[in-house]
């Protein structure tokens, strides 16, 4: 079987100011760092999305225009037009409950 060590930390010896002050701001310069990368490319990518939204928004002003030119082809006036030209349902035989 494994034998189990136990650590005594109260005997170890601290490590040196000097040293800890090193590995905190090694730390935090990394860390920094990777987060303004992480940054520019959010940044990046929301510009392009942003791009895409604007021409899709373009073409669909675009598209608008198109179908206003075109007589008769306004959608609201079109649903309204379909629900009066159908033919109301006629009642059909009952089968008597059966």
């Amino acid at each position: 079987m494994a034998e189990t060590r136990t650590h005594q930390y109260t005997q170890a010896s601290p490590l040196p100011a000097a040293t800890v002050s090193l590995l905190i701001n090694n730390f935090v310069l990394n860390t920094s760092r990777f987060l303004n990368s992480f940054v520019q490319s959010c940044d990046e990518k929301l510009a392009g999305v942003s791009s895409k939204i604007s021409n899709v928004e373009t073409m669909m002003t675009i598209l608008e225009a198109k179908l206003a030119s075109v007589p008769d082809a306004d959608p609201a006036e079109a649903s309204t037009t379909d629900a009066s030209a159908a033919p109301a349902p006629s009642p059909g035989p009952s089968n008597g409950g059966v």
